[in-house]
């Protein structure tokens, strides 16, 4: 793109996601050149203490925003539970409870970060979804903000 963004800081809709429940991270984008552009908005997520090593940044979403010379949009994205999960040592698919980082930006090295906490209400040690739920089927609940379409059981108890 020929000109340049300016990202504002994160928001989220609530400092903690429920097992039950839809998390919606949202940012202000805004074009501070002197021509109209198209950036990719990128979210990626953090586990920050989990069972297993995991990426420092895993992307879970991204839109494509046309802006003119000097517009401003709101860009949004939906997380459930199900959208954090990893495959762990046993390659069950699962979410932890615990502490999470978000990040949105244009890239994922100049980001604006929030932070949540995913809470297991029911006292499991984790939520285990279907194995045919693919790895990467977490675009089109982010990208829609429709879902969870699929809802994780409880495996073992804290």
């Amino acid at each position: 793109s020929y000109t340049t963004f300016a990202y504002g800081p994160v928001t989220l809709s609530s400092p903690t996601l429920g097992e039950r429940d839809s998390l919606v991270v949202s940012v202000d984008v805004r074009n501070t050149g002197a021509r109209d552009g198209v950036e990719i908005v990128q979210l990626y997520v953090q586990d920050v203490v989990g069972s297993a090593t995991r990426p420092v940044k895993e992307l879970r979403g991204f839109r494509r925003v046309a802006l003119r010379a000097g517009e401003s949009k709101r860009v949004s994205f939906t997380l459930f539970p199900s959208d954090l999960a990893f495959h762990d040592a046993e390659l069950a698919l699962v979410s932890e409870p615990g502490a999470f980082r978000v990040f949105i930006g244009g890239s994922s090295e100049q980001v604006q970060e929030g932070r949540f906490e995913l809470r297991l209400e029911s006292g499991c040690a984790a939520l285990e979804f279907p194995q045919e739920r693919a790895r990467f089927m977490w675009t089109e609940s982010v990208a829609t903000g429709r879902g969870p379409e699929v809802q994780g059981v409880c495996r073992g108890l804290r």
